[in-house]
């Protein structure tokens, strides 16, 4: 019997005990929807307890869960796309290791699969949580996540979907779409959102969206984020700058593939992303990091510049946060702006 829905989950070296609460988060659940799910691990090569965890669940749910592991780290995307590839499901749910699904979460999105069944994909709200998933972290701003999203919505259309839902894409584990759709985009992904594919994800999602814009928006908090714990910023050794000019990088080679590089859609999704993450407060706010040097300084002013040239509130508001140097700005704004990186995308 082919599942309804393959929970995909690529995982990593260094997760195995967060991968352990985002499988249990699933299992719990399962006595309301046993047949209906599947669970996918693709383990990126890790030399931790990642095997002994899913080992150890799937004594207890056999033919549940299906465990892949690579023989070397193929990195994130191909990883990713392994997770999918490896998957039976009609739909298809991304689901970060380090992240967990809010009780009732899983019958919820089954629910709305069976009254909505052609779907391209949705999207559904999520909860942010701190490292250990224990308390509410911070909110997201209406640029991430509009005020209209407070509703349930269905969208038959690019433009409305991309205004409301285009940033939020980035996000990895609050979007379910059709298997098979999905690995047809991913096996036809450009190389250059492929490597070093921080957002294959992204562009994947909004690839489907463009080819067939009938799309549904939960406004529940079905997913529970867990924040300060990306791979990429732990790679980069917390450093926020690096972490910023790396992801949108990526986050513009993305939308460009997957809109087309001149088309208004991806001007949309530029213009939103200078407003998000290259806003004044969110450039004060890098700036007052800890670590943040004028390298720094030098690294954001050419990574936005890059990117919004073509953007006029670039010039009129973020150049001016720019050329503003560390050390002043830290003067200025001591302990008023909260440096932590915003919008983590896995």
């Amino acid at each position: 019997m082919v599942p309804r829905l393959s929970i995909c989950v690529p995982t990593n070296h260094g997760r195995a005990v967060v991968l352990a609460a985002a499988l249990d988060s699933i299992l719990t659940q399962l006595p309301d929807c046993p047949a209906a799910v599947e669970i996918v691990v693709s383990d990126n090569a890790s030399a931790d307890a990642s095997a002994e965890i899913v080992a150890s669940r799937a004594r207890w749910h056999p033919g549940l869960l299906a465990y892949h592991r690579n023989e070397r780290d193929l990195g994130f995307a191909a990883n990713l796309r392994a997770a999918v590839e490896h998957a039976r499901g009609d739909f298809c749910w991304l689901l970060g290791s380090d992240d967990a699904i809010a009780p009732g979460g899983l019958g919820r999105v089954l629910s709305a699969l069976g009254a909505e069944p052609t779907v391209t994909g949705m999207s559904f709200a999520r909860e942010n949580r701190d490292a250990a998933l224990e308390r509410p972290a911070f909110h997201d701003p209406p640029s991430l996540v509009p005020g209209v999203l407070a509703q349930e919505r269905r969208y038959g259309a690019l433009r409305p979907a991309l205004e409301d839902l285009g940033l939020y894409l980035s996000y990895l584990s609050a979007h379910v779409t059709r298997r098979h759709e999905l690995l047809e985009v991913l096996r036809g992904a450009p190389r250059n959102v492929v490597h070093p594919g921080h957002f294959l994800h992204l562009y994947a999602f909004t690839r489907l969206l463009a080819q067939r814009p009938d799309w549904r928006w939960l406004p529940e908090r079905i997913v529970l984020n867990r924040t300060a714990n990306d791979t990429l910023v732990q790679a980069l050794d917390g450093q926020v700058a690096a972490y910023q000019a790396a992801t949108e990088r990526d986050r513009a080679r993305a939308w460009a593939q997957a809109l087309g590089a001149d088309s208004e859609e991806r001007g949309l999704m530029r213009r939103a992303s200078r407003a998000h993450f290259a806003s004044p407060r969110a450039i004060l706010g890098y700036k007052l990091g800890p670590s943040h040097t004028w390298r720094e300084d030098v690294l954001l002013l050419r990574a936005f510049a890059r990117s919004f040239a073509a953007v006029p509130a670039f010039w009129s508001a973020s150049l001016p946060a720019l050329l503003v140097p560390h050390r002043l700005a830290k003067l200025l704004r001591r302990g008023s702006v909260d440096a932590r990186p915003r919008g983590i995308s896995r």
